[in-house]
Parts: structure tokens; sequence; C-alpha cells
């Protein structure tokens, strides 16, 4: 290994402290703030095999077009119902587009 070189090592999500965000990547650019927080709550989507109450749903636009950049953060009351929903939306379709779910990781300033 080079001297300044990074070791990148994957998530591992059982021994993690994480808050009660999540980012999901590859988001389809149609996408409206309100269908984001609907597909992601079990309340108003009507999923079965997944609870989770959906507190705040934001979908990051460009600042100059207001079109949607592909992604978004999701908050759910606990962080148990955070880790179901990174584990129940992982890998699955919206809008025929695979999408990616993670923990959201705290900024550091």
């Amino acid at each position: 290994m080079r001297a300044g070189q990074k070791i990148f090592r994957p998530l591992d999500i059982a021994n993690v402290t994480m808050a009660t965000r999540i980012i999901v990547k590859n988001l389809p650019p149609n996408l409206t703030q309100t269908r984001l927080k609907a597909h992601f709550s079990a309340q108003q989507s009507g999923i079965e095999g997944f609870s989770g109450t959906v507190t705040d749903a934001k979908l990051v636009t460009d600042a100059k077009t207001g079109r949607s950049r592909g992604f978004a953060f999701v908050g759910y009351r606990t962080q148990e119902e955070a880790l179901r929903a990174v584990e129940w939306f992982n890998g699955t379709f919206f809008d025929m587009r695979k999408i990616v779910v993670e923990a959201a990781r705290p900024v550091c300033f």
C-alpha cells in the first residue's frame, strides 16, 4: 500500500450506530417529494411486511433547474425502523430503476 492511500471496507450495518435517516440513491428524475414519502411509508403505500413511520422526506434538487439530482433522504421515527427500511428497500425497483438504500452518515465538520 502506498503512503496516503485509503483502504475502503464494506459497511457492516449490524455494528453501526446509525441515525434515523436513510439515503436513497438512483431515483428517477420525474419523482416528486410526495411520491417519495408515500413509497417509503408503510401506512401510505400499503406495503405488507414492512412497518415504519416516515417523519420527513427530502428530495435533493438542482438549485437552478429544480430537477431531481437522483437521491433523497428519508427520516424514520426510530433507528430500528430505519434499519428495517434499509434491509427492505435496498436493491428494489422504483419506476423501473434499481435503487440503493443505505444508512445516512452524519456530516463531520
